[in-house]
């Protein structure tokens, strides 16, 4: 992802979760990045059992 203006992804990120009904976004790989977004690890069986009752 790039854009020509700084944390102009952020900001579409953010935009993009509070104005639609996410409840879980499956990042994949820890990075800096996610986590200054506030992303955190959960265990598999966590994050099973969340998509499970989301589905």
């Amino acid at each position: 992802m790039f854009s020509l203006v700084r944390d102009v992804s952020k900001i579409s990120f953010v935009h993009l979760l509070m104005n639609m009904p996410y409840k879980l976004v499956d990042c994949q790989i820890e990075n800096p990045h996610l986590k200054n977004l506030g992303a955190f690890n959960i265990r598999r069986c966590v994050f099973i059992k969340l998509l499970k009752e989301l589905l």
